[in-house]
């Protein structure tokens, strides 16, 4: 493997997002380099996050190529769990989606990254992707939607604004 970045500049990145977004997660000393992770381009660093409050692993999947956190993970033993089950959306369906979506309901914006898999979310009792569309800035107090896509029934979608 030969990679762009190192195991440091992948926690770095790691941990400025924590502090951009006031995350209360700890970064785990375990990274790691592989070579192929769902549909993402070229080799990715996965970094792992713990929660005291939560009890759920949170997995920071930044790509080696990009330098940027294409995916977050969420859940008990999400990582485990993802070797063991695929899940039936790409992150290209599911940003494909949410691009339809947007385009759909004129919602003007940029979809943000990275986007997030969550084991369980709300009251979606099964694997959820979340996409995030940041508003163009507005003297309104909403700054963006977050999209919900479930991953058995591309059908349910909904939405909520931050």
């Amino acid at each position: 493997m030969n990679a762009k970045l190192d195991s440091n500049e992948a926690l770095k990145i790691a941990q400025e997002y924590i502090n951009l977004k006031f995350i209360p997660l700890t970064i785990e000393n375990h990274t790691k380099l592989v070579d192929k992770f769902l549909d993402i381009k070229g080799q990715v660093w996965v970094i792992e996050g713990k929660s005291g409050c939560r009890g759920n692993d949170t997995f920071f999947i930044i790509s080696d190529e990009s330098s940027e956190i294409e995916l977050l993970l969420h859940g008990n033993d999400i990582l485990t769990k993802l070797k063991n089950i695929k899940p039936n959306l790409t992150i290209k369906t599911v940003l494909a989606k949410a691009l339809v979506y947007k385009n759909e309901n004129k919602i003007f914006g940029k979809i943000l990254k990275p986007i997030a898999f969550y084991e369980s979310v709300l009251d979606i009792k099964n694997y959820t992707w979340v996409v995030n569309i940041e508003f163009p800035p507005s003297p309104f107090e909403q700054t963006g939607i977050a999209v919900f896509i479930n991953d058995n029934d591309i059908s349910n979608v909904f939405t909520i604004h931050f």
